[in-house]
């Protein structure tokens, strides 16, 4: 009897715990599953960052069009469906005398002894590495934005608005920021420039040019 009891003992010591050992197979299930999918997601992002740089490239986009139907695919032009190529540049010039009043071009060759060279506004949004965090001044920069897309919308609905744009809100905007950048006193014109590309190939153009206005120590009318 202890002999079989022992033997008993030994046979119960050794019988393998097989329920015990099914939690570990379903882990090994669920990692080569989790592995699988991780694996999948990382060629598929990779596939797609790959075609969304070609689909920058204008020859290759057409051709990847009609395989992207749901249009999966991002371009550059992703939040700006039509991006602006134009920069615009404000600039004005002066006349040191506040007679005559320079309303039209004979009283301009009168005294153009007196008016100042073309300047560019300075300054308007100054370069700094801390606007990377913090930019107020470009808000000015993007009045102007603003402004010419108004003007330009003013010009098609309008096309023979002529003088009567100095009536709208965008002009005065525009020599409200002229005002501001000289307190001396006689007369000021302002234009707005459109230029395209890169120098040496940079082309300009005048985008709108402004009457005098007596601007300084004089009251504006």
């Amino acid at each position: 009897m202890a002999a079989a009891a022992h033997l008993h003992q030994d046979v119960k010591l050794h019988v393998p715990k097989v329920g015990s050992r099914l939690p570990r197979l379903e882990n090994v299930r669920a990692n080569k599953v989790l592995t699988m999918l991780a694996s999948t997601l990382a060629v598929t992002l990779a596939i797609w960052f790959v075609l969304s740089a070609l689909n920058q490239i204008d020859p290759i986009s057409k051709r990847l069009g009609p395989y992207d139907p749901l249009g999966l695919l991002p371009r550059w032009t992703f939040f700006a469906p039509h991006p602006g190529i134009y920069d615009y540049h404000l600039i004005y010039r002066e006349c040191a005398s506040l007679e005559p009043p320079l309303t039209n071009p004979q009283m301009f060759e009168e005294v153009k002894h007196l008016v100042g060279p073309w300047t560019q506004v300075p300054d308007l949004c100054p370069g700094s590495s801390r606007f990377m965090l913090w930019n107020p001044q470009r808000r000015v920069t993007k009045t102007i934005s603003d402004i010419v897309a108004g003007m330009t919308m003013l010009r098609l609905a309008y096309p023979t608005l002529g003088d009567g744009v100095q009536y709208t809100t965008f002009y005065w905007l525009l020599l409200h920021l002229i005002q501001q950048t000289s307190q001396r006193q006689g007369q000021r014109q302002f234009a707005l420039i459109q230029s395209h590309g890169f120098p040496p190939d940079r082309e300009s153009l005048v985008f709108f040019m402004s009457n005098f206005h007596p601007v300084g120590a004089s009251r504006l009318r």
